[in-house]
Order: structure tokens, then C-alpha cells, then sequence
């Protein structure tokens, strides 16, 4: 087990223990969503989930989403500074598609920050080198996540002092889309399953 996982699940159990650990709601399979702090949204996917965007990766790459076509994508919002919901739910899916073994070589694992104001390349690249390498972590302009944000009906809201304090939280989806390469929406990969529970699930849909 790396020092970082430590180190995260460390965070985790400290925030519970203090009382400020996010409640999570449980998704629903009905399309339901959650949000970090535990705020439940309008029910989703009623129609078309996915859609065109361009991005920029955590090298500084335009990235499409005609470049995640031809393979299945696990794609998750989040932002660096989330205290625990974030990191908690990439450290899942990591251990996730090591439990996939070759099984899951084909999976494209994507992070999509919904806090472009203080998620640089650089920023992000620094993130998700605690996770797996073969994360690909994007980022853009408040227009171009907006869009992507439309696109997959995703929930996200900073809190009201963002614009005075640069130590603010932001509300958002919390769970993970499984996409075909066909760009199609396949399963939802709630944040509240174990790495095991993650794998079957991804695994059905391979």
C-alpha cells in the first residue's frame, strides 16, 4: 500500500472522526445523483448522456472526446481540492482497475475537474499522479466545462465565497460514468461501492 493511500485514507477517517466528513447520499440506479456534500439533485439521463467536447489534458494537450473513442472510459468530476469524496473515489477505481487485471487494459480512466478556476494542467497533473498513471486529468475554460458539465448533466456549484476566498468547496456529482467506445453512457459506478464491487460492476459491461 503506497504512502499517498495511506495518506488519503488517513484524511478520510480524520474528517469522520471530526464530525466534517460530507455525507453521502446513495445514487440510485434510477438516475438519481449525489453530490460531496450529500445534496441530492433533480432526477437525469432522461435522454442523450455524453456528448462533443475539447479540453485540455494535464500536459497541456487539446484533448476531444473523439480521443477517448474506440475504448470504454471510466470519467469522473471532481475537483484537487476536494477533501475527501474525490480522492476517496479515484483511490476506488484505481485499486478497481488493478482488480480488473488485463480485463481492463482497454479502460481509458479520465478526470474532469468542475473547478477549472483553480484546476491548471499543472495542478491537476500533481493530483492524479497519487492515483494511476494512467489517469488522463483535463481541464479548460469556465465555458468549455460548463459545456462538458451540460453535456453528461452533471451537478456542480462552487460555494457562494469563491469569488473572495480561494479556500472554497464546490457541490458536485459524485459518481463515476462508464462510457463504451462508442462514446455511448453505459453504467453509473457509484462512489459508495468497494474496489471489488467497482470491478464486477465495470466488468459486466465490458
Amino acid at each position: 500500500m503506497s504512502q499517498r493511500y495511506v495518506f488519503f485514507v488517513l484524511i478520510a477517517i480524520a474528517a469522520a472522526a471530526g464530525g466534517v466528513l460530507f455525507a453521502y447520499q446513495a445514487a440510485r440506479d434510477d438516475g438519481g445523483y449525489v453530490t460531496a456534500s450529500g445534496i441530492s439533485g433533480p432526477q437525469m439521463f432522461s435522454g442523450k448522456t455524453g456528448g462533443t467536447f475539447q479540453l485540455t489534458d494535464h500536459h497541456g494537450r487539446t484533448v476531444s472526446d473523439a480521443d477517448l473513442r474506440g475504448r470504454p472510459a471510466l470519467i469522473f468530476f471532481g475537483y484537487t481540492q476536494c477533501p475527501d469524496v474525490c480522492p476517496m473515489t479515484l483511490l476506488r477505481l484505481t485499486e478497481a482497475l488493478e482488480l480488473l487485471g488485463h480485463e481492463g487494459d482497454a479502460l481509458q480512466p479520465v478526470f474532469i475537474t468542475v473547478d477549472p478556476l483553480r484546476d491548471t494542467p499543472e495542478v491537476i497533473a500533481d493530483y492524479i499522479a497519487s492515483f494511476s498513471p494512467r489517469f488522463i486529468g483535463l481541464t479548460g475554460t469556465r465555458q468549455q466545462i460548463a459545456n462538458v458539465e451540460r453535456a453528461f448533466a452533471v451537478y456542480a456549484k462552487a460555494a457562494d465565497n469563491a469569488q473572495k476566498n480561494t479556500n472554497y468547496l464546490v457541490d458536485h456529482t459524485a459518481m463515476t460514468y462508464l462510457i463504451g467506445p462508442d462514446g455511448a453512457f453505459r453504467a453509473f459506478i457509484q462512489q459508495t461501492l468497494s474496489p471489488r464491487e467497482m470491478a464486477e460492476k465495470i466488468r459486466e459491461h465490458l
